[in-house]
């Protein structure tokens, strides 16, 4: 698919895709630099979108890895489903169903990755998402979440033992990379 359509992809569905562009390789590189790929065995991502991220985490991973990603929109599933990596199997549905997910497979992620748009995602369905999430990673995981929001961080804080926040110029729009861990 050429860029102008997956820019048109992003703008026609902006209540799931939650952007204006996609993710900078800026914010790429601070949102991953969040994870222990070294010791993380099994990641999930949230929102794979056209790949962008997925393909940068991929890269980060251990040969022995596998990484689940989570994507409701049908065209970015055709997308990610071209990916050649056996270390990779995408869910064209919603992350609520991360627990179930998760029972099928690991258990626990050592590392939860999203770029969901929680700000449009209707509230009881965040919450669930957010327990999902704060069970999904154990007491040992990581969940990293970018947003362009601050207000987010409080509902966060409801919900992991620590949050940190960090912050990138370098996108556009400008974003929050929420670092949450249970501990």
């Amino acid at each position: 698919m050429q860029n102008n359509n997956l820019t048109k992809e992003l703008f026609s569905n902006i209540k799931t895709t939650g952007a204006l562009t996609f993710s900078s390789s800026f914010l790429v590189d601070k949102m991953l630099s969040q994870v222990d790929f070294s010791n993380a065995k099994f990641l999930v991502e949230l929102g794979g979108g056209n790949g962008v991220i997925t393909h940068q985490i991929l890269k980060r991973m251990r040969p022995d890895a596998k990484l689940v990603v989570f994507e409701v929109n049908k065209t970015f599933c055709d997308i990610l489903d071209r990916i050649n990596d056996p270390r990779i199997q995408v869910v064209c549905d919603s992350a609520e169903i991360l627990p179930d997910v998760l029972a099928q497979n690991a258990g626990a992620a050592d590392a939860i990755i999203s770029s969901l748009p929680f700000s449009l995602i209707p509230k009881p369905v965040r919450i669930n998402i957010y327990k999902a999430c704060a069970n999904g990673i154990g007491e040992k995981g990581t969940f990293v979440q970018i947003a362009y929001s601050i207000f987010l961080r409080g509902e966060f804080k409801q919900h992991f033992g620590k949050v940190k926040t960090g912050f990138t110029l370098l996108n556009l729009p400008p974003a929050f990379v929420y670092t949450c861990i249970n501990q």
